[in-house]
């Protein structure tokens, strides 16, 4: 079994000295941050790559501040039980049980727990809090909220009301392990990998990406050039929302699509290979590939778009490191398996979607006709408008001038 001794082998040395850094004196301080070496052995404990130790970890902490400004607000989730994870060798040792008891029901994965000789605030932690301990690291490593449950509801439960945003959290059965629950509920063909049975049907819920409904064949091959931030916010008046939950990216809720935005720690957890057998093979990399193709690198006002969220909100310097590996955002729709059902929702959505405003139909040349046709009719109604209050103006005017006429001339009588 796991020792916390075994566990903390893993951990990184700097000169002769262990990093025994405490999550729990920094982070139980608001505001306070982390320091730049437990940010380092975060990292490497989350996502160890074979050829790079903590110290090459350091020169890239700075692409990582967004992650760390979630993993504080994460570890303090007032919506969550507190958890029972004290320091960063805490946090290893459970790192390391979960991540070699992935394919292991829930259950036996908290069995595996209690029987360790982890610290004793872990062992004869209750149930909420160790749970709760569970649910955080799995946030924080895959990025993908879950919540154990005890039974799967029969319906869905009801979303709450707009326009308050509800965050993705994948229900996690005791009876089943990590790998399944993801991989049932990310994969739209509904196959489990790594616990479930080869060709079993995955029951309630449906995926969050939006399972492929059997004989629905897509209106298009390729997904218009239009299909991006920039023409979605000033044709069509949608808001984009970022996320931190993997789950929600590319959620459309009424006009507002939300974005995941963590691409640092994305690439990292690709990677390291540490979610091998656990997310679906290629996911990843898909993802990355729908903010190319909803964010093109091609495009000036989109790469501006960027630049001013990315100042707002704080986001992910790497977001604006697009890169194509054809040279193009990838438009087929057959290309994306796990997002395709949400980017044609999207797409029809916007498609439909007329303009709201003069500037927005000025944007809109999706259909070149109806743009002229548009333009044609306003600028005609613009010029009877225009000419009818000349008209006016000049009948003003004339009728001005013959009364100054007629008093001048009333005067010269009277004289």
């Amino acid at each position: 079994m796991d020792t916390l001794e075994g566990a903390l082998e893993t951990v990184p040395m700097v000169g002769t000295a262990p990093w025994t850094a405490s999550l729990n004196r920094q982070l139980s301080i608001t505001g306070v941050p982390l320091s730049e070496a437990l940010k380092a052995m975060v990292i490497d404990a989350f996502w160890p790559l074979p050829d790079q130790n903590c110290d090459n970890v350091l020169k890239q902490i700075l692409y990582f501040e967004p992650y760390f400004n979630h993993f504080q607000k994460e570890y303090r989730n007032p919506s969550k039980p507190s958890i029972a994870i004290q320091s960063y060798e805490d946090m290893v040792a459970l790192l390391r049980i979960i991540k070699s008891n992935s394919t292991q029901s829930l259950n036996h994965l908290l069995t595996t727990i209690r029987t360790t000789a982890l610290a004793t605030h872990i062992t004869t932690a209750t149930d909420e809090r160790l749970l709760s301990s569970i649910e955080f690291i799995v946030r924080c490593w895959l990025m993908i909220n879950v919540n154990v449950v005890n039974d799967m509801p029969e319906k869905p439960p009801q979303q709450y009301p707009y326009p308050k945003p509800r965050v993705k959290e994948l229900p996690w059965l005791r009876t089943e392990s990590l790998a399944q629950t993801i991989r049932k509920n990310l994969d739209p063909y509904g196959y489990g990998s790594g616990g479930a049975e080869d060709g079993q049907q995955a029951s309630w819920p449906v995926s969050p990406m939006g399972k492929l409904r059997q004989g629905k064949v897509p209106e298009t091959d390729e997904f218009s050039p239009y299909l991006n931030v920039v023409d979605m916010e000033r044709i069509a008046g949608f808001k984009i929302n970022w996320t931190n939950t993997l789950a929600e990216h590319l959620t459309l809720r009424r006009k507002y699509l939300y974005l995941f935005s963590q691409v640092t720690a994305l690439r990292r957890l690709e990677q390291s290979g540490t979610s091998r057998g656990i997310l679906p093979d290629g996911l990843i990399e898909e993802t990355l590939e729908t903010m190319n193709l909803l964010i093109p690198i091609e495009s000036a006002a989109c790469n501006k778009w960027l630049k001013r969220q990315t100042q707002k909100h704080g986001l992910d310097d790497p977001l604006h490191f697009r890169d194509y590996r054809n040279g193009s955002p990838d438009r087929d729709v057959e290309r994306f398996r796990y997002w395709r059902e949400r980017l044609l929702k999207l797409s029809d959505v916007f498609m439909r979607t007329k303009p709201q405003s003069p500037i927005g139909w000025w944007y809109d040349d999706r259909d070149k006709g109806y743009w002229w046709n548009y333009w044609l009719v306003f600028g005609a109604l613009a010029c009877t408008v225009l000419f009818g209050l000349l008209s006016v103006i000049l009948g003003f005017l004339q009728l001005d001038v013959a009364k100054k006429q007629l008093n001048s001339e009333q005067k010269q009588a009277g004289l």
